[in-house]
């Protein structure tokens, strides 16, 4: 197993190649049932090779001139909800795996940037309350509730969607007010040899990225994904 390569990013990438090849209808019709299917249960792995099938389906209704709606059938929330019921559940552990790895990986990102940049490499520094709490507020705002909002109203008839999905961002954006007048935000968490501190944080983002890369190179065993199917249980 290659712990530098990690199969769900392959897949969504070849997923991304053969989506700029639809008619722009047609890649609507796919892009919303996608996102639906990202807000429910199912294991991401499963979403993308869903995804793999509908894009298939789309590219056969592009040569026949037709609509992908059409070849479904029904409804896309009722072919979507009939897609979750049937499928695998694995996506609280999923989502919990790709917000730490998310998490980890750009406050490696600000913290480098910050000490660099902003403090020129002092020689003690460290880790600040305002730092941890505005990235936990991000994450949770704009990167779990946001896609959340965007994913579940994807194929519904709600208006303003756009407007739905910009509120958590916009939160986001305006705790940055509140943090500033918490009397602790300027604390250290941890304060030291500020090198250190940044090798360790580093260190930290590599092991969960490495970590998050076998995750879905064992579940992608679990499919015979490069054709679509599933592997029986």
């Amino acid at each position: 197993m290659n712990i530098l390569k990690n199969n769900l990013r392959k897949l969504e990438k070849d997923n991304d190649i053969e989506m700029s090849t639809i008619e722009d209808h047609n890649k609507k019709t796919v892009r919303d049932i996608v996102r639906y299917l990202s807000s429910s249960s199912l294991s991401l792995f499963e979403v993308q090779v869903i995804r793999k099938d509908l894009i298939g389906m789309a590219l056969q209704s592009d040569m026949e001139h037709s609509k992908l709606r059409d070849k479904i059938g029904m409804d896309e929330k009722a072919f979507c909800d009939a897609i979750i019921e049937n499928g695998r559940n694995h996506k609280w552990m999923e989502h919990l795996l790709r917000f730490v790895v998310f998490f980890f990986q750009v406050y490696a990102i600000v913290y480098t940037l910050e000490f660099i940049l902003l403090y020129s490499a002092p020689a003690q520094h460290g880790i600040k309350v305002f730092s941890i709490l505005w990235m936990f507020i991000w994450c949770i705002l704009v990167v779990v509730i946001r896609n959340f909002i965007r994913n579940k109203l994807s194929v519904s008839t709600v208006r303003y969607k756009t407007l739905f999905s910009a509120i958590p961002v916009i939160l986001a954006i305006s705790s940055i007010k509140w943090l500033d007048s918490i009397s602790i935000a300027d604390m250290y968490i941890l304060q030291g040899n500020g090198w250190v501190i940044g090798s360790v944080i580093i260190l930290i983002a590599v092991f969960v990225t490495i970590s998050e890369n076998i995750f879905w190179n064992i579940i992608s065993e679990k499919y015979s994904w490069k054709d679509n199917t599933p592997l029986p249980n």
